[in-house]
């Protein structure tokens, strides 16, 4: 049975979801067993496996979904890359909690992977890339963005910033010529 449409099925998943971001609050992410999301979420063993194959793909769920807000991209390169960097932005600060407990527990490799495949299923560079190139630009902009994040999580950058600074670096406004 497909757990999406499941209406069941899809309330034990985000109800595991939110016990794994409930409990990376409180402890590391090492500390946290399978056995304690379940008695979190009030889902036994097996329902956990039905829906994840490990606490990794708990998180990897729980950074998916809008970090790209590019259906179909621009029609320019600038146009993709501004509606990127302010659709990115926005999620950074909505999923800011989430975002410093991956960083804590040397986790943000899930948070590179998460916005690759978002880039990837969107086709936000499907307009301005060519074909050929597209998964080098997913991967190269999910890599950047997650290091930009790292970097504004450990400063304290202006959460209002935070769009400004992801669409100069992107645009190779780094250096100065």
């Amino acid at each position: 049975m497909d757990p999406v449409r499941n209406s069941a099925m899809r309330a034990s998943r985000l109800q595991i979801a939110e016990a794994m971001r409930s409990l990376m609050e409180s402890r590391p992410f090492e500390d946290i067993s399978v056995a304690a999301v379940c008695r979190l979420a009030g889902v036994s063993r097996q329902t956990f496996y039905t829906q994840f194959r490990s606490r990794e793909n708990v998180v990897a769920f729980l950074l998916s979904g809008d970090s790209c807000g590019a259906p179909g991209g621009g029609e320019t390169a600038e146009d993709t890359l501004g509606v990127l960097c302010r659709s990115y932005s926005r999620y950074v600060i909505r999923q800011e909690a989430m975002l410093r407990c991956l960083a804590a527990n040397r986790m943000m490799g899930l948070l590179r992977d998460a916005l690759r495949e978002s880039f990837e299923r969107c086709g936000c560079f499907s307009a301005c890339v060519r074909e050929e190139m597209r998964p080098y630009a997913s991967d190269y902009v999910a890599a950047a963005l997650t290091s930009i994040t790292e970097t504004f999580l450990r400063t304290g950058a202006d959460p209002d910033l935070l769009e400004d600074i992801a669409g100069e670096l992107l645009r190779g406004g780094l250096f100065r010529m």
